[in-house]
C-alpha cells in the first residue's frame, strides 16, 4: 500500500483498537522499513531513513480532534513481553513457581534468544 500511495498524494491509514505498541507502532515501523527495503533499488533512497522518499509518517490526532475524536499520541519506545518459566503470581498476588511469568525485553538483541523478529521493536 505504501508503494502505491508514494508520490501520488495518496494516503494510507492504519488504525487499531489495541493499546499494545507491538500491534500498533511496531506494525507501522515494520511497514516503513519493509517499504524502504522493497525500494532499495531506487537510487533516490536515503539508507539512513526508515521509509522511501515520498512517504511520510503523520500523527492523525490533530485531524481526529478537529472532528471531536479523543486520541493519544503514539510512543517511540516500548518493551516486549515474553512468557518465562515459573515465578509468576496467582490471582491473590502470591508467588507461584508453576505459574508462567512475563519477562520484559528491551531490545531486538534480547529478542533473538526467543527467536522474535526485529520488527517488534522500534526501528531507528
Amino acid at each position: 500500500a505504501l508503494h502505491l500511495a508514494r508520490g501520488t498524494g495518496g494516503r494510507v491509514v492504519y488504525s487499531t483498537c489495541s493499546l499494545n505498541p507491538v500491534e500498533d507502532e511496531a506494525v507501522v515501523s515494520a511497514a516503513l522499513v519493509e517499504s524502504a527495503a522493497a525500494n532499495a533499488h531506487d537510487s533516490s533512497l536515503d539508507p539512513s531513513r526508515c521509509a522511501p522518499p515520498g512517504v511520510t509518517l503523520e500523527d492523525a490526532c490533530a485531524l481526529l480532534r478537529a472532528r471531536g475524536v479523543t486520541c493519544s499520541p503514539g510512543v517511540s519506545s516500548w518493551r516486549v513481553a515474553v512468557m518465562g518459566d515459573g515465578g509468576g503470581e496467582d490471582a491473590d498476588g502470591e508467588s507461584d513457581d508453576e505459574m508462567p511469568a512475563l519477562h520484559w525485553l528491551d531490545s531486538s538483541a534480547e529478542g533473538k534468544a526467543h527467536k522474535l523478529p526485529n520488527t517488534l521493536w522500534p526501528q531507528r
